[in-house]
């Protein structure tokens, strides 16, 4: 399997109606975003079946909604991307998903905590900027980064 881990955009916090303060996407962190994916859509294979998995949290489903909608592809919400379990998102994506690429929406220390799960390298993700590997259930100590691009490169791929 493929998975890309993929930072939220550029978030502000934001005070709701019933007083909750949430991180929502700037402006600058939607068209960084935008870009970015339209950067992925150069990197990922045609023919390979993608999702984009995301958390629940306002800047993580706005950011997933962005990519999944420039990747043309389906979007999925969880509540496992808002914890460090990697193990249990994982074993999720080789149970229920039969798609061959898995985009992860999540934040940093996540981001960084996968990263070292499943390559050994802790990557300084920043906002809109991506990682992609390859993920064996049966050999995850054969798993590898492939690429960890910053949006700006993102950017000009697209």
């Amino acid at each position: 399997m493929y998975i890309i881990l993929f930072h939220t955009g550029e978030a502000e916090e934001k005070q709701t109606k019933q007083g909750e303060t949430r991180a929502v996407l700037t402006k600058n962190g939607e068209k960084a975003v935008v870009d970015a994916a339209q950067g992925l859509d150069r990197i990922i294979p045609r023919k390979i079946k993608t999702q984009v998995w995301s958390s629940m949290l306002p800047a993580a489903s706005q950011t997933a909604e962005l990519v999944a909608e420039e990747l043309g592809v389906k979007r999925r919400f969880l509540k496992t991307l808002d914890t460090d379990d990697l193990s249990t998102l994982l074993a999720m994506a080789f149970e229920h998903c039969t798609d061959d690429c898995l985009i992860f929406v999540s934040r940093q220390p996540y981001l960084g905590d996968w990263s070292r799960k499943l390559a050994g390298l802790k990557l300084p993700f920043g906002e809109a900027s991506a990682a992609g590997f390859t993920v064996d259930q049966e050999a995850p100590a054969q798993n590898e980064l492939l690429w960890f691009i910053q949006p700006r490169i993102l950017k000009r791929i697209g």
